[in-house]
């Protein structure tokens, strides 16, 4: 897939269709092959919390460097509207108090510092704040152009052997007494 052809099927805004474009072309070829994209794909939607946090991460590491910092995850954030508690309200305000609220949690988040490493940035997700990983991902989720079931074949398409070891492995073990 180009990047022309991933933005128009998965209609995504400003940065953040750029940036999965980013994550999921990992061999520098300029475009995305089948593997990387059902790989992404299945990583970001079906993935461990490894897998899906490393992912989530790379997504806010413009530079590549192992390293974020809240400016990085507020440019990409704030292409979403994280606020909807007054449907009164104009877009522009809506669209502020989104900014504000933003504010507010990466200042939680880096509290003790920048930039952050994968490591801690997994440690903040898991104890200080998730809201960095779990508003992309559920905005990309909420955006996504397939079906659940597709997703599977996905799945099924990226890992056919590892998924048949897995089954395989997992009849041969006990079942514990209790």
């Amino acid at each position: 897939l180009s990047k022309l052809t991933l933005l128009s099927y998965y209609d995504l805004p400003g940065i953040i269709g750029e940036r999965l474009y980013a994550v999921l072309e990992t061999k520098d070829k300029n475009y995305i092959d089948l593997p990387s994209f059902t790989t992404g794909m299945t990583t970001l939607f079906l993935g461990s919390f490894e897998d899906t946090s490393k992912l989530i991460f790379d997504f806010y590491d413009f530079d590549k460097d192992g390293y974020v910092t809240a400016e990085d995850i507020r440019t990409v954030l704030s292409y979403i509207t994280l606020s909807d508690e007054c449907k009164s309200q104009e877009p522009f305000q809506k669209r502020v108090n989104s900014q504000t609220e933003l504010r507010l949690i990466l200042k939680k988040c880096f509290a003790k510092g920048e930039p952050l490493n994968f490591i801690e940035f997994k440690n903040v997700i898991e104890q200080i704040n998730s809201d960095i990983y779990f508003i992309i991902l559920l905005f990309l989720l909420s955006k996504r152009p397939f079906t659940k079931e597709t997703l599977v074949n996905y799945k099924s398409l990226a890992s056919p052997k590892k998924t048949k070891d897995v089954e395989k492995d997992m009849k041969l073990v006990v079942s514990p007494s209790t």
